[in-house]
């Protein structure tokens, strides 16, 4: 039998190893406790895995070259406004914040807020974008500080197909390497003139023994320049600081030499972690080389890497550069005379002569082979008015004296004739109208409306549109030689709609149509088949419409080869193309060659 004692000092001890046991984590809970109020907390609407938590946004690792994981990444799915895909600093005090750096693994952000509270409860927008600014590397600069405890990232719009800097990427989140929340933060420098002159530049090699170095890059000076050593495509860098941060969105490279064939422009904001500008891969014969990106970028570093290189005419094979400019915005500059289409970086219209500005080749022949909108811009450069502003997209070949040939594809805006879409709003047709202005009121068509033919050749079109209106419609319309509620049918003298465009003019209690060609007026009268049929009133929205086909052949294949039918399905089929203006049907007959021989014919049939 155990003493009295023996029993006290067992349970003493029993007692001391609880206590010892326990007070570690006591004492561990105290710890976090203070730790939670002395450091920041970092949450999000939710990540795609614990690897990539809303801690790590925060972490100041934000080279993504480095430290390639360090990022927050929301769960799967796309965001909307009430569906948000959200990041949330909460700081143990208040701070000033003057703005922001948001590092984006991928430019897929379309619409997103930056928010501040002091209470997690009521927050206040500091920020909204609604347009993706294509950049890795976002800085916000607030035009007053705000004083706030906690900072939220809202994203409410991205798309899942983009890209990060090394590959394509089709995934449903949205990712941030840096969400960095600033007390001070100087303006992006925007200039009009060229950032780089008197800035500072260094190179990774100079020609020995002279005085082309680097410097001379950014001197102003045309007839300095920078050289480096004769060498077999050993690779040579330029490196320009411009120090300060500062937009960027043309460089212009004035070559000493034609004989550059490959380099990589890159930019960045530190001097450490570089984002692509622009690369060549093929000599481009430019001396004068310019540069333009469709959206402005912030950087105070540009690295020049030239990779590949060759002696050129005098068989001397090293880098020469005249001077390298920088620019904020677009520059569109476009000399006399060139010698390849990569000169021109943008198309203009001339105003007084309503003609594209196109340089003369010094080397060529230049001519417009394609426009995407034949009835404002045609194949002779000529610019016609729209009814209201328009993006034409226009292609360029240039046909050298060597029989060789280059093409380069063009934006063209040109104003149009009202600056908006007007009161009626616009009509849904398939395929959408080109143009719409809307004015106030609508016409009916009854059967008191009248067609008046006043092209003969039109006469046709008319016919099959009276027709169509007794089988769809009911309506009952006769021929006639109205000029109050009717459909008038009229030549486009000017010749601007071409073989199948068409403007349709719905006012004055009269539809006018005005048509180049048969095919146009026949299309006309397919819009107006579809308006009516839109309308149990037979009523159709005054305005004024121009209309052409954006792509040459509209087409449709039906595979008979496989699945017998007769003419009558197959004149059907083409009646229902014409509703909608498909020009080219493909009957699929055989997988073999057709004996075309045994019909008395020599054409072949597949």
């Amino acid at each position: 039998m155990k003493s009295l004692s023996q029993s006290l000092f067992g349970r003493s001890i029993s007692v001391l190893l609880t206590i010892l046991l326990i007070l570690p984590s006591f004492l561990t809970g105290l710890s976090l406790e203070a730790k939670a109020g002395t450091e920041p907390i970092y949450t999000s609407s939710g990540s795609e895995t614990a690897a990539f938590g809303p801690e790590k946004a925060f972490d100041g690792h934000y080279n993504r070259f480095t430290s390639k994981d360090s990022r927050w990444a929301s769960t799967v799915g796309l965001a909307s406004k009430e569906n948000p895909k959200w990041l949330k600093v909460e700081y143990p005090e208040a701070k000033t914040i003057q703005g922001f750096k948001i590092h984006w693994e991928r430019k897929n952000v379309n619409t997103y807020s930056i928010q501040v509270s002091n209470d997690g409860v009521n927050f206040k927008n500091v920020y909204h974008s609604t347009d993706n600014k294509n950049q890795w590397i976002e800085t916000i600069k607030l035009s007053n500080a705000e004083t706030a405890k906690i900072v939220r990232l809202v994203i409410t719009d991205f798309v899942s197909n983009s890209p990060n800097v090394e590959k394509d990427v089709d995934w449903a989140t949205v990712s941030v390497y840096e969400f960095e929340v600033l007390e001070s933060l100087e303006p992006v420098v925007v200039e009009t003139d060229n950032v780089a002159v008197g800035k500072t530049a260094t190179a990774s090699n100079t020609e020995a023994g002279t005085r082309f170095v680097a410097g001379n890059t950014v001197d102003g000076d045309y007839n300095t320049r920078w050289s480096t050593d004769k060498a077999n495509n050993v690779p040579r860098t330029l490196t320009i600081d411009l120090k300060a941060l500062t937009q960027l969105q043309a460089v212009i490279i004035d070559w000493e030499r034609t004989n550059i064939i490959a380099f990589n422009l890159t930019y960045s904001e530190d001097g450490t972690q570089y984002f692509p500008f622009y690369r060549q891969t093929q000599k481009s014969d430019l001396q004068r080389q310019t540069i333009n990106i469709s959206s402005p970028v912030n950087a105070r570093f540009l690295k020049l890497e030239i990779t590949q290189y060759d002696g050129g005419t005098i068989n001397w094979p090293n880098i020469g550069i005249n001077e390298v400019e920088v620019y904020s915005t677009w520059n569109n500059e476009a000399p006399s005379e060139i010698t390849s289409l990569e000169q021109i970086t943008s198309l203009t219209v001339n105003e007084e002569t309503r003609t594209l500005n196109i340089p003369k080749a010094a080397n060529g022949e230049i001519a417009v082979v394609g426009s995407n909108a034949l009835p404002v811009i045609d194949l002779e450069g000529n610019v016609f008015t729209p009814l209201t502003d328009k993006s034409v997209k226009v292609t360029l070949k240039l046909t050298k004296k060597d029989t060789k040939t280059e093409s380069k594809e063009f934006t063209v805006s040109v104003d149009g004739a009202y600056n908006d879409e007007g009161k009626n709003e616009k009509p849904i047709v398939i395929p959408a109208l080109q143009e719409w202005y809307g004015l106030e009121g609508t016409k009916s068509v009854d059967d008191s409306t009248a067609l008046v033919v006043q092209e003969p050749a039109f006469q046709k079109a008319a016919e099959v549109f009276q027709q169509d209106l007794i089988d769809i419609e009911g309506l009952k319309l006769s021929m006639g030689t109205k000029d109050t509620n009717a459909i008038i049918f009229k030549k486009d003298t000017a010749g601007v709609y071409g073989e199948e465009g068409y403007g349709i003019e719905i006012q004055n209690n009269n539809i006018v149509v005005t048509a180049e060609e048969y095919t146009g007026a026949f299309y006309a009268t397919r819009t107006l088949l579809q308006l009516l049929k839109q309308s149990d009133s037979n009523a159709i929205p005054n305005g004024l419409i121009r209309d052409y086909p954006k792509y040459k052949i509209r087409g449709f294949m039906l595979d008979v080869g496989r699945k017998f039918t007769d003419l009558d399905y197959l004149y059907e089929y083409v009646k229902n193309m014409s509703y909608y203006k498909l020009n080219d049907f493909q009957v699929h007959l055989n997988d073999n060659e057709l004996e075309m021989h045994l019909y008395n014919s020599n054409r072949r049939c597949h």
